[in-house]
């Protein structure tokens, strides 16, 4: 990756959650090509030996957890710590959604998609701010989403989530700057990765055509860490939603009226 090399990962030590597929796979990618020594997590084995198979001068590192388990952010970087003794990149990318409209979900399905999408973020992060502060400085990118600031139909618990991470990422932020920990907060609009897969997606009528590849978004999300920016949301297109969000809230209920009823009922 020309724009890593530049961006000068050589040397540094990361770890990327939800490195299985998607936007965190071509991030712990374009990192080890770029020289970093990455540690890649997900919940699935057979996928990390995939991609640590691809570069087997050994920098990249599968570590198996599943962050739905209170606790294993924490673990992570304890993990990390122990091996490579500092880490100079968090990347907060494991999160996933599921179609379920408000008046059909249960706490228990809201708790989980909670942990994962934020208290996982939360868990990691305070375990490697101390690490961090002792090292002199680092830097943290996590990836929400264009809806962290907007409401969409039918996924409210995963709207509720990237909302709270990236409201805690601009805070945190704030806080850390002093500190030479900054936070960026990665929010792509549709990307092309497996989150749709999920079965309950079949319920809705046509999803939307347009996607950025995840090679894309990562690019975009490892280039605002490295410049330290707060805010990174990738593609014109994205930046004229939140834009029309804003500034035309009429139009946009409207539009998202419709979408709700394209949404079929369950069986």
């Amino acid at each position: 990756m020309a724009s890593g090399k530049r961006m000068k990962w050589d040397g540094q030590i990361a770890l990327v959650t939800g490195a299985s597929s998607g936007i965190g796979r071509e991030i712990a990618h374009q990192l080890a090509q770029a020289g970093a020594t990455v540690f890649a997590s997900a919940r699935r084995d057979e996928r990390l030996v995939q991609l640590s198979a691809e570069f087997p001068n050994g920098s990249v590192t599968p570590i198996v957890a599943d962050l739905a388990e209170a606790g294993t952010g924490e673990w992570l970087v304890e993990q990390v710590l122990a091996q490579a003794g500092r880490l100079d990149l968090l990347v907060n990318n494991a999160g996933y959604g599921e179609l379920v409209k408000a008046d059909e979900q249960t706490t228990k399905a809201v708790a989980r998609q909670m942990q994962v999408n934020f208290m996982a973020v939360i868990e990691a992060t305070l375990k490697t701010i101390p690490a961090m502060k002792s090292q002199g400085g680092g830097r943290i990118l996590n990836v929400a989403s264009i809806v962290g600031h907007m409401g969409i139909p039918g996924v409210s618990a995963y709207v509720a989530s990237k909302h709270a991470l990236q409201g805690w990422s601009e805070a945190s932020g704030y806080d850390l700057k002093q500190h030479n920990i900054s936070v960026t907060c990665l929010c792509p609009g549709g990307t092309d990765t497996e989150f749709q897969d999920h079965a309950s997606f079949e319920r809705h009528h046509g999803v939307s055509s347009f996607m950025q590849s995840a090679a894309t978004v990562a690019r975009a999300g490892l280039r605002g860490a490295w410049k330290r920016k707060l805010l990174v949301i990738p593609g014109l297109r994205n930046r004229f939603f939140l834009w029309a969000h804003d500034r035309m809230p009429w139009l946009y209920r409207r539009i998202m009226y419709r979408e709700a009823k394209r949404i079929a009922p369950r069986d």
